[in-house]
């Protein structure tokens, strides 16, 4: 993550809150979706 955010600092700002936004998206969901998935089995 710091590794792409510092090769693309040269993006707009909304751009880098969108990435961001997207990957604290995939890591709730694979916190989630695991646990629901184990529920429902």
């Amino acid at each position: 993550m710091f590794t792409d955010e510092g090769a693309h600092k040269e993006q707009p700002p909304s751009s880098m809150l969108k990435k961001e936004y997207k990957v604290f998206n995939n890591m709730c969901q694979h916190s989630i979706f695991p646990r629901t998935g184990s529920k429902d089995k």
